[in-house]
């Protein structure tokens, strides 16, 4: 609005109208120096907090693709603390710094800001394990795929309630325009492993759906304190047998 602009903090010292020191005299021999006392502007006094962080966020405009990015750490940081049921849409803006508005620029609804947590925690599940799989060919792909449902197990259950918000909570279960990409990355790894004769597969897709149920299903067993050895052992037998070449 005009006329409410942020101004710098204006300074007075402790010296009278007339300038003499109109502090008591043993407070002027303990300290000789005259202290500085800020002073808020009448706009910042005033100012709502939402205001303020409108103004704030004026001061730092960011490209519309960091922006979103921003909000998506702001998320995960607090469904990480407090789960999905606990946290809202405010708790996430207030994280990222930005305006309650901002949000809905970029998110439709929290439902959509969970799934976009969910494929940004995904993507960068994906480029590790892409990474480790560049030099794994032939008779390698078995035991790799082993290792990686291993990886991927802990990597859930380290979620704590952030795992609870992407895969347990309302918006988990509703449909999305894109596929599961955890599934998808499953499915480019089983493909990769059939073309070098490691695997006997009709249907990669379904494998894949079948695979990413089974080492969730695995997490959420261990994360509830059932024995680790004993479901890893024998999720490994099962993938043995079921991925086992002709």
């Amino acid at each position: 609005m005009p006329g409410r602009r942020e101004v710098s903090p204006i300074w007075i010292s402790l010296k009278s109208p007339r300038g003499h020191d109109a502090r008591p005299s043993s407070e002027r021999q303990r300290q000789k120096e005259f202290k500085l006392v800020p002073i808020r502007s009448r706009a910042s006094r005033g100012a709502p907090r939402s205001r303020q962080i409108e103004a704030r966020e004026r001061g730092r405009r960011l490209p519309r693709d960091l922006r979103r990015g921003e909000l998506i750490q702001a998320a995960i940081k607090v469904m990480g603390e407090r789960g999905d049921t606990g946290a809202r849409v405010s708790d996430v803006t207030t994280a990222a710094g930005v305006a309650k508005g901002t949000f809905y620029v970029h998110f439709q609804s929290w439902d959509d800001l969970v799934v976009a947590v969910r494929d940004h925690v995904a993507d960068g599940f994906r480029r590790g394990v892409m990474l480790r799989a560049a030099n794994i060919e032939g008779a390698a792909w078995p035991a790799f795929i082993e290792d990686e449902a291993v990886l991927f197990i802990d990597a859930l259950i380290a979620m704590g309630p952030l795992h609870e918000a992407i895969f347990h909570g309302p918006a988990a279960f509703k449909p999305t325009k894109t596929p599961n990409p955890f599934v998808a990355l499953i499915e480019t790894l089983l493909k990769r492993g059939a073309s070098d004769g490691a695997f006997a597969l009709e249907n990669t897709r379904a494998a894949a759906l079948l695979l990413f149920s089974v080492w969730h299903a695995t997490a959420d067993a261990i994360a509830a304190k059932a024995g680790r050895a004993r479901h890893l052992a024998a999720l490994r037998q099962l993938m043995r047998k079921w991925l086992s070449a002709p």
